[in-house]
């Protein structure tokens, strides 16, 4: 028995004539576009006929500068209609997904399919980005041509954050795009946008004076129709929402949509990366495998008031007026969730799922699907991660040296030289092992007053407390050591600069009479 068709959400409050408005503009650049290039190709066909004549070659020498300057700007249109025409949508980043590699996944697909009447899925690719998105590219790439293929690509860090049915109301969400429900001209306006944002940047590269007119004209024409369908292409975000509702569940979907938020946040922050990165320290070469590994290596470390705050920061944030995408809780309250229910724990959103989509569609191919992204992870970042890890065991000899300095001193019953003190005591402050770090410094300078780089340290960490005797710790670092004049100017600069009164070019000859007042022997 065949489904019913999931609700129009949002297309009621669009009227007809805001969509007529986008139909006729886009049949505006469509009409500019074949009257230019066919005024062209007349002129260009006229010359032509005329050069084959006897007569017209009398004509062409008598009207040589008319012709030419007639000729010039055919020429200049002929040549941008052919940068048009002959711009390529870039292809799809990815590796292709195979239908006996995620069988569950087409097979949902299939069922999309005839639900709602829509178009096949070409292919559906896997990407590195924590991301899914669905595009349909023509034949070739060239724009212009109608034959198009519907292509869908899921981001393996969300395939292994996101549990089945909630990957599952992703994919439905993305089908909802291509599939036209409930209206094939929004989604073919839809479309239309991003092919059009893609050609916007092709037109960056165009250095000819040609084609820098037309692209003009493309900068101004896509703009314009950008912020005309916008509101028609947030629309379209509500009514994929509504799809992916009905295939998945309200409140299935409405997990997608936080997860995603919670996932994007710890894995683009500090929780998954750090301790990856940490590894430097005792491995000279990349082995971690983190998309293979992702769940695994987040599990455990999992701390809900983290994702908590992660969640509430989402929930928070409002819909902008740049992005066609609705902040998370406009999608929610669409789709009549409670977003209430998130925000005080009642439903509990870890960054990653019990058992995530990848782990039960890819079954016994998980490794050999994620190992490419694995290795190419590990490729980009082999040789930053040798110089982390060479500058790891420099800093550990550096230690290991200056721990047996000190042992030998008290061995030996002698004081610290200043040097070997201060590269002790840095490497603490550092390592933030200090309970008191301003009073370490204190008495640090105490003991070693003719050391500069402790007076540095200390002046610029005290200029908002104390800005008097700070600057003067900056004018004796300078004294004692020129080298240290830059960092104390810019210490100077920048704590002065945050400061509200005065113009900035006063600021400016300010700081300038000030350093060199300091760097001479002056008083604060």
């Amino acid at each position: 028995m065949e489904q019913a068709s999931p609700p129009a959400v949002g297309t009621p409050k669009l009227s007809f004539f805001y969509r007529l408005r986008i139909a006729l503009f886009l049949l505006f650049g469509a009409f500019a576009m074949i009257v230019v290039l066919f005024a062209a190709i007349v002129v260009l066909v006229l010359v032509a006929a005329l050069a084959l004549t006897g007569k017209g070659l009398i004509v062409l020498a008598k009207l040589a500068k008319v012709i030419w300057i007639a000729l010039l700007p055919a020429w200049a249109v002929i040549k941008m209609g052919w940068r048009t025409l002959s711009f390529r949508e870039p292809p799809v980043q990815g590796r292709r997904l195979k239908r006996e590699d995620a069988p569950m996944l087409f097979t949902a697909l299939d069922d999309m399919r005839r639900t709602l009447r829509g178009p096949k899925v070409a292919e559906v690719v896997l990407s590195n980005e924590l991301n899914a998105y669905a595009i349909t590219r023509p034949l070739g790439g060239y724009w212009f041509i109608p034959l198009r293929r519907r292509i869908i690509s899921l981001g393996v860090p969300l395939l292994q954050t996101l549990s089945a049915d909630e990957m599952l109301a992703v994919v439905a969400h993305e089908y909802g795009h291509l599939s036209g429900h409930p209206s094939r001209f929004d989604a073919f306006v839809y479309r239309c946008r991003w092919h059009f944002l893609q050609m916007l940047q092709q037109t960056a590269s165009w250095q000819d004076w040609a084609s820098r007119k037309f692209a003009g004209f493309l900068n101004w024409y896509i703009r314009k129709f950008d912020r005309l369908s916008f509101a028609l292409c947030r629309d379209s975000e509500y009514a994929a929402d509504a799809i992916s509702a009905h295939y998945a569940g309200k409140d299935i979907a409405a997990a997608a949509l936080a997860r995603v938020n919670v996932a994007s946040g710890y894995i683009n922050g500090h929780g998954f990366w750090a301790p990856i990165y940490a590894r430097t320290e005792t491995e000279a070469e990349p082995t971690v495998r983190p998309w293979s590994q992702l769940p695994a290596l987040v599990r455990p470390r999992h701390d809900q008031n983290v994702s908590a705050d992660l969640l509430r920061n989402a929930l928070d944030t409002e819909t902008g007026t740049h992005d066609t995408h609705p902040a998370l809780a406009d999608r929610l309250a669409a789709l009549g969730v409670d977003a209430e229910a998130f925000r005080d724990h009642r439903i509990e959103i870890r960054p990653v799922a019990e058992s995530s989509a990848a782990e039960a569609w890819f079954g016994t191919n998980l490794a050999r699907l994620l190992e490419p992204f694995d290795r190419e992870w590990q490729d980009r970042v082999r040789d930053d991660w040798r110089r982390r890890h060479e500058e790891q065991r420099a800093q550990q000899e550096r230690k290991s040296a200056l721990a047996a300095a000190r042992d030998e001193a008290l061995q030996n019953a002698r004081a610290l030289d200043a040097d070997t003190a201060w590269g002790l005591l840095e490497m603490r402050l550092d390592a933030n092992e200090c309970e008191d770090p301003d009073r370490e410094l204190l008495d640090f300078i105490a003991a070693y007053p003719d050391h500069a780089q402790s007076r540095l340290v200390w002046g610029r960490a005290n200029l908002d407390q104390d800005e008097a005797r700070a600057a003067a710790a900056l004018r004796e670092a300078v004294l004692l050591d020129p080298a240290c004049a830059g960092d104390a100017a810019l210490a100077l600069a920048r704590h002065y600069s945050s400061k509200e009164d005065g113009d900035e070019r006063a600021k400016s000859a300010r700081y300038a009479l000030m350093w060199r007042h300091y760097a001479q022997g002056g008083t604060a």
